[in-house]
């Protein structure tokens, strides 16, 4: 082999060898070596170039290599008829690779050490995963005993609900009927004609618990007709009657009222009107009675003898929440056109004997109605939390599944050592 072969081969076992390398010998000594390698090549060649052997020995610590120098040296002729031949001088100087290899030995206890360590970071990490897989599932589980809670109350409710709608169907019909309920069921045939025929007979929403026709806003009348009777009182003045036909008259007016802002005419009678007052005396006789307004001059008018009172709670004019009106029997030449008349007491009896137990049932019904809808919602949130919390257990499920396989391969890892 000539020098620039060993030289390329030199080169490449540097290459080959510049990582690391594990053996495992039979006393339990694992070696790892870490090789550096360099070299140099200097020649200077006359005539002839002496090959040279080099021999490269390895240490624990360092080895050094160099190649053979040769030395050869020719004289001068001393005599022209003879000589003696000597070689030419030949000088070639090489400096040769040096490799240093640094060598560093760890025990089998050493690596178990590491793998016994790996394995409790691994052993950690489980443990927080299975705490935050723990922490989800009771999570869900506290969520979805809500729910069953939620859907128990649901379903006890809507059981009440069937029933009584099963039970009370006649009385939850008459409150659809509505004021034209209990004018027919006591007769007042005159009452039924002004709401069937009025000109704004279509603005009469039967059945619509918020118009003035039902059951509910009829009897939040009679208070108020009390009311203006006391205020009549205290102006010397006598209190007003009440009939049928004056208060039907009073719920067909106020229904188009309520969405027009005005008088609707319909009627010849005397009337006030509010929007968004809750009393509405509180405009017409407290605001108005200083300059003596039209509304006050109403309440407190010596020929008026019958009246009508409605409470309309549609809000049809999409401004105001509430409307109220009341309506006047002009003077008593007109006694027959809309009586018979009744006190307030007197009226407000007749109308519970009909309405009390319609409107009870219908005021049960409305309650049940309206916590079945809120059970609802609140069910249907609570599905949506506990379908969440769900989620996050399952993704807390696979995550605790990853580590618990990282925590038994780095065991399986030291086990084997």
């Amino acid at each position: 082999m000539n020098k620039a072969s060993l030289l390329a081969l030199a080169a490449i076992g540097a290459i080959a060898v510049s990582g690391c390398g594990k053996t495992s010998d039979d006393d339990g000594i694992v070696t790892v070596q870490t090789t550096t390698a360099a070299s140099s090549t200097s020649t200077t060649a006359a005539a002839s170039v002496t090959t040279a052997k080099s021999a490269v020995t390895t240490t624990s610590a360092a080895s050094k290599t160099s190649s053979s120098t040769t030395k050869a040296v020719t004289a001068k002729k001393t005599t022209a008829s003879s000589a003696t031949a000597a070689p030419e001088t030949t000088a070639a100087k090489t400096t040769a690779a040096t490799t240093v290899t640094t060598v560093t030995t760890v025990t089998t206890q050493d690596l178990k050490a590491i793998a016994y360590e790996e394995y409790q970071l691994a052993e950690q990490a489980a443990a927080a995963a299975e705490q935050q897989r723990n922490s989800s599932a009771n999570a869900y589980n506290s969520a979805a005993a809500e729910l069953d809670r939620i859907n128990g109350l649901l379903d006890s409710e809507r059981a009440s609900l069937d029933e009584l709608r099963n039970g009370s169907s006649e009385l939850i019909a008459k409150y659809s009927e509505g004021s034209f309920g209990f004018f027919e069921a006591v007769g007042a045939e005159e009452a039924i004609t002004a709401l069937n025929t009025a000109q704004y007979a279509s603005s009469t929403v039967r059945g619509d618990p918020n118009d003035a026709t039902s059951l509910t806003n009829m009897k939040a009348a009679f208070d108020l007709i009390r009311e203006c009777n006391d205020l009549r009182r205290g102006e010397g003045k006598g209190d007003l009657m009440v009939s049928d036909k004056l208060m039907a008259i009073a719920q067909s007016n106020l229904n188009w009222s309520d969405g027009n802002i005005g008088h609707s005419s319909q009627f010849w009678v005397g009337e006030n009107l509010s929007w968004n007052y809750p009393d509405p005396f509180e405009g017409w006789y407290y605001e108005e009675k200083p300059y003596n307004g039209g509304h006050y001059r109403n309440i407190i008018r010596d020929e008026y003898i019958g009246t009508g009172f409605a409470v309309c709670t549609a809000g049809r004019s999409g401004a105001y929440q509430v409307s109220h009106g009341q309506v006047f029997a002009l003077d008593a030449s007109m006694i027959e056109e809309f009586g018979p008349y009744y006190t307030v007491d007197e009226y407000e009896k007749r109308f519970d004997d009909y309405s009390s137990s319609v409107i009870a049932a219908y005021e049960q019904l409305h309650q049940l109605e309206g916590s079945v809808s809120g059970l609802e919602g609140q069910a249907a949130d609570q599905k949506g939390y506990c379908d969440s919390l769900w989620a996050q257990y399952e993704q807390d499920e696979s995550r605790l599944a990853a580590a618990l396989s990282v925590r038994d391969q780095r065991l399986a890892e030291y086990n084997a050592l």
